[in-house]
């Protein structure tokens, strides 16, 4: 048996495989970074792919993290990610 994924239309998007594809999406998320950065944490962006640093050491950091995540998916559905 075959289980498929919901279908959803796209509303926003990147076309892949053309020349410009990476530089709009970098021009499209690189205000991600100076968003996290306001929550401390750390972005790095290579090609289409973001990783994201913090260091937690106390339940402060937990909140601040928290607080973070919840900008991130904010963004996400502002932008239609």
């Amino acid at each position: 048996m075959t289980l498929l994924s919901t279908i959803h239309n796209l509303l926003s998007r990147v076309t892949q495989g053309s020349s410009i594809g990476p530089l709009i999406f970098l021009t499209y998320i690189n205000d991600l970074v100076e968003l996290l950065r306001k929550y401390n944490m750390t972005a790095k962006l290579f090609a289409d792919d973001v990783k994201l640093y913090v260091k937690v050491v106390n339940t402060t950091d937990i909140d601040e993290l928290q607080s973070a995540l919840v900008a991130l998916v904010q963004w996400a559905e502002d932008w239609q990610l």
